[in-house]
């Protein structure tokens, strides 16, 4: 039902825009009176078009909304109309410009705070043309009024992008306002994620400053990155009336100068590479590493102090707990304080009446804790860092990999070619043996590496995960080697600090160390062009099992899901291309695209019910894993779905079907994976797969994962566990798993 009040505020517009049409007609008289004389009349002349087509563009952009809507005030008698610019007959003013004071209240009014405004109206307008009301009285009249403003909100929000940036002035909110209205002193920074709004308010905020303070700033210079940018918004101000405003980016910012300096291609792809965040951290370590030395200073004629090797232990466990931030050095000079003050009172005993703070002061006093902590700890500015980084390559090298070790398989390692490593471990095998890792892991030490490139299948970047592990706990002094994954399978596990290993024949565990997370990885489609059929398929189910148990992971983050999203619509849609076109770039592309984004999603979650029982079949019977996770998938979905129903449904609209159980079905057997017994898994060998768990287990959260029991686990060391939800986990016991494989399998079958 249309708002009472229609007629009489199109009315009132009406008049307003009549009033707008007769300030343009009064514009164009006002050339067509300009003097022309014989000195500088020209100039003059051309003058006087500038500023009369700069206030006709301002008019004309006026025209979008003239005004968006009025406030009732209890202390004036009349409404006041907020619009872009102020509009007046000759009984007043008819719109007030919204950079006025009167029309503050306009945008900063609540019902907890109304500043005497008793009635907020927006219009809604198509053209000249009054569309809608929306009226919110903030003395609590409307109890409605709420849910209508939003809706005015969020049309706008909603309203796609066009080429070039609109203004938010008939949407400005509260806060908002309050930073657009802050005064030009002290300067303002307003910061946050991509679009929060920063740049529309920043530009508001200039034309509202100058509006208000036009006698101090005159004009304004806008300064933005590169050219398209400032295409894209710099229509904004002139739509709202401002003229006194350069708008130019910053290769534009001295006439009569143009850059054409320009870094190489290279350097340009170096500074935007996101691995360069790890070389600046590595740089950031290097300048930070100092010398242990003793804090000495003498007190009450004794000297005290902390000895160099105390506090070459205590730098280590800051560092080894919180790394090379500034809590880690905070926390390292409170500790070499507590010790020096713990050795005050053991030196002076009944003489030491100081207080720890006073302590403190006297050794600030002369520069002598300052002079220790630069010396030990150094904390180099960030400015120090990019010079030194960028001007050194000595340093830009000592921050990267310098001493590479290559982890693959003697296949893979044959294919690699002439890498720039120092060494080669070529003895890689499926399910990573502990005493592989403890192969590569001596042959890293004895080569002294910083660095390791997986190349390969999820073993092979286990390895090195593994590897990093292994260095650091036997050679704790020595800096992380940092891993470079090179997938050439489409496991999709490069990103996670998580690794498996078979840790005796038929006995399959693993480990995670944050330290093992892959610094870079290098996806690569024609790596895998020659991957083999079933190992194409296999390793893409294990991939999209990471992407469905992202989904219900119990300490699984937003990002994770997003993520799984992506790689599995990617996955389902390109491994039946890849299947049809071994050989395609583009299908094998699309297909790691997934991979890439089930690693990711991996890395924000972890493993749950089909990778445990993957894991326990594969290790007990040294099968692939990606195989495994192609019989299990589909089992784990439909034990899942009663729990964790939305999560399922999810997985399944991502895979663009109904039932995900069945599609996981379908894709596996593009690969063959059909029934267990076609890998050599025997029938009378399944019951001693199962796992029973201790009863202090029993009542474990639903949902659990492998992670949650997997050191009370034994036999193959791997639970299958099945989610029921508002009841404890349930435990397959050995009986049950066979009653439920033959249920799948009779599936299959039919």
């Amino acid at each position: 039902m249309a708002h009472p009040d229609i007629p009489a505020e199109q009315a009132y517009l009406n008049h307003a825009y009549e009033c707008l049409d007769e300030m343009r007609q009064a514009l164009l008289r006002t050339v067509d009176a300009v003097v022309v004389g014989a000195d500088g009349a020209d100039v003059a002349t051309d003058s006087a078009y500038a500023w009369v087509n700069r206030r006709l563009a301002a008019y004309e952009a006026a025209e979008q909304i003239l005004c968006f809507g009025r406030i009732d005030v209890d202390s004036v008698e009349d409404p006041i109309y907020v619009g872009r610019r102020w509009v007046q007959d000759d009984d007043g003013v008819l719109v007030v410009n919204w950079q006025a004071p009167a029309a503050r209240p306009f945008y900063t009014a609540t019902p907890a705070e109304p500043h005497g405004v008793t009635l907020r109206r927006r219009f809604r307008l198509q053209g000249r043309t009054l569309t809608g009301i929306s009226d919110e009285a903030l003395d609590g009249s409307l109890a409605d009024a709420a849910s209508s403003i939003d809706d005015f909100l969020l049309e706008e929000l909603e309203r796609s992008r066009d080429s070039r940036m609109r203004d938010i002035v008939a949407t400005i909110q509260a806060d908002q306002y309050g930073l657009i209205a802050r005064g030009p002193e002290p300067p303002l920074v307003i910061q946050g994620g991509p679009g929060t709004g920063k740049t529309a308010v920043g530009l508001h905020r200039a034309s509202y400053l100058l509006f208000q303070h036009r006698e101090e700033l005159r004009r304004i210079l806008l300064v933005g990155p590169n050219p398209t940018f400032m295409d894209y918004i710099s229509h904004v101000l002139p739509a709202l009336g401002e003229e006194s405003v350069d708008q130019r980016a910053v290769a534009e910012l001295v006439d009569g100068f143009e850059v054409t300096l320009q870094d190489p291609y290279d350097a340009e792809r170096l500074k935007a590479d996101v691995r360069l965040a790890e070389v600046v951290r590595r740089a950031v370590e290097l300048l930070s590493q100092g010398r242990p030395e003793e804090l000495v200073f003498r007190l009450e004629g004794h000297f005290v102090g902390v000895e160099a090797d105390e506090v070459e232990l205590i730098l280590r466990e800051a560092r080894g707990e919180l790394g090379f931030s500034a809590a880690a050095r905070e926390r390292f000079r409170m500790n070499v304080l507590r010790r020096f003050y713990s050795d005050y009172g053991e030196t002076l005993a009944g003489l030491a009446v100081r207080s720890f703070e006073e302590v403190e002061r006297v050794l600030r006093k002369d520069g002598v804790l300052t002079g220790f902590l630069d010396r030990v700890w150094p904390a180099p500015k960030p400015e120090q860092v990019v010079r030194r980084l960028f001007t050194s390559r000595e340093v830009l090298a000592e921050a990267g990999i310098g001493r590479a070790l290559l982890v693959a398989s003697r296949r893979g390692a044959a294919a690699a070619g002439a890498l720039p490593v120092v060494g080669v471990y070529d003895g890689v095998q499926p399910h990573v043996p502990v005493e592989t890792v403890r192969e590569a892991s001596a042959l890293a030490a004895e080569l002294e590496v910083d660095g390791l490139v997986g190349l390969g299948g999820g073993s092979a970047i286990d390895t090195c995960k593994a590897v990093v592990v292994e260095l650091a706990s036997s050679a704790p002094a020595r800096p992380v080697a940092r891993v470079v994954a090179v997938p050439t399978t489409y496991a999709g596990a490069e990103w996670t600090p998580g690794f498996g290993m078979l840790l005796e024949p038929g006995r399959k565990g693993g480990g995670r160390d944050e330290r093992s997370a892959p610094i870079a990885a290098v996806y690569d489609p024609e790596l895998t062009l020659d991957l083999p059929l079933e190992a194409t398929v296999g390793t893409s189910m294990n991939a999209l099992a990471h992407c469905a148990e992202a989904y219900y992971h119990p300490d699984t983050k937003p990002r994770a899901a997003r993520h799984a999203d992506t790689g599995a619509t990617a996955i389902g849609h390109a491994l039946p291309l890849v299947v049809a076109s071994p050989r395609g770039i583009y299908e094998r592309t699309r297909l790691l695209e997934g991979a890439m984004r089930a690693a990711l999603a991996l890395a924000e979650s972890g493993l749950c019910l089909g990778h445990a029982m993957a894991q326990a079949l594969g290790g007990r019977y040294g099968l692939p894993q990606g195989s495994m996770n192609a019989l299990c998938l589909p089992a784990a979905l439909r034990f899942n779905a009663e729990a964790v129903p939305d999560e399922v449904a999810r997985f399944a609209a991502a895979l663009g079907v109904d039932d995900a159980p069945r599609r996981v079905e379908e894709l596996a057997r593009l690969g063959g994976f059909e029934r267990l017994r076609d890998l050599g898994v025997p029938e009378d060998e399944l019951d001693d797969v199962a796992v029973a768990m201790q009863p202090p287990l029993a009542a474990v959260d639903a949902r659990a994962s492998v992670d949650d029991v997997f050191t009370e686990l034994t036999g193959t060391g791997a639970a299958v566990v099945v989610a029921r939800a508002g009841s404890p986990v349930a435990i397959l016991t050995r009986s049950d798993l066979l009653e439920f494989l033959a249920a799948q399998r009779s599936k299959v079958e039919a």
